[in-house]
């Protein structure tokens, strides 16, 4: 049997098709497990795939402790809110992934999105899942064991527990309260004259781009502490140097 000749163009319309649908997969699937919002404000839980389907169930937290709760599938790539007893309501959600993170985002039908959430509340945002390490439960673990060290004067080690937990999990903590804990490794490392201070400092320099006057008035006199304490701390990571 005489086989025809294969020209290279419809090989490589077969490779380009092949490539489209391995490139496209990704879009249709999402990897099962938790993803947290930035700033540890929201929790997105993916299901494992059966029959087709994807279960998820978003969870956040606002301002005020108000929150959003929703539910719903994931079949193909398009997301699917529960709306069951919750009346005539349509809310239109897309998830995009990107590497370990999912933005979710309002789609085009979306008026009806936020009968899930209290008024102070949203669900949008970037939602990541975050290294063993940065699971909130190790996190808690990890600043009890900060305490521990101390505790026993083991300052070195309270500073590197709290040093990979500033570096490897900045997304899991809010603008101030990440602030909060680099202060706090900064005066770890003063404690240990490891001379470091001046580098952990230097994660907070994001601190030195926020204009006071465009902030909430309720959270001017959190920055001007805050500005204080960073001042006093830089002064204190100069003198370490000398």
């Amino acid at each position: 049997m005489k086989l025809k000749s294969i020209s290279i163009f419809a090989i490589l319309t077969l490779y380009y098709n092949i490539t489209l649908c391995v490139a496209e997969e990704p879009k249709s699937y999402f990897p099962p497990g938790d993803y947290y919002r930035t700033g540890n404000s929201g929790l997105l839980t993916i299901s494992p795939l059966f029959e087709g389907l994807q279960k998820f169930r978003i969870r956040s937290t606002g301002h005020n402790a108000h929150a959003c709760g929703l539910n719903g599938t994931i079949e193909s790539g398009h997301v699917q809110v529960d709306v069951r007893g919750i009346g005539d309501m349509s809310c239109d959600v897309v998830f995009k992934l990107n590497d370990d993170r999912i933005t979710i985002e309002k789609g085009a039908a979306s008026r009806d999105c936020q009968g899930f959430c209290g008024a102070a509340a949203g669900f949008t945002g970037t939602y990541w899942k975050p290294s063993p390490i940065c699971e909130p439960a190790s996190i808690k673990f990890n600043d009890k064991q900060v305490k521990k060290a101390l505790k026993n004067n083991e300052t070195e080690k309270a500073y590197w527990i709290s040093r990979k937990l500033i570096t490897e999990c900045r997304d899991m903590f809010e603008g101030f309260g990440y602030l909060s804990r680099v202060f706090h490794t900064a005066h770890l490392s003063l404690s240990a004259k490891n001379h470091q201070c001046k580098k952990i400092l230097e994660k907070g320099s994001f601190f030195r781009d926020l204009k006071r006057e465009y902030l909430p008035e309720k959270m001017q006199n959190e920055y001007d502490k805050y500005s204080t304490e960073f001042n006093r701390l830089e002064s204190e990571c100069e003198q370490s140097m000398k």
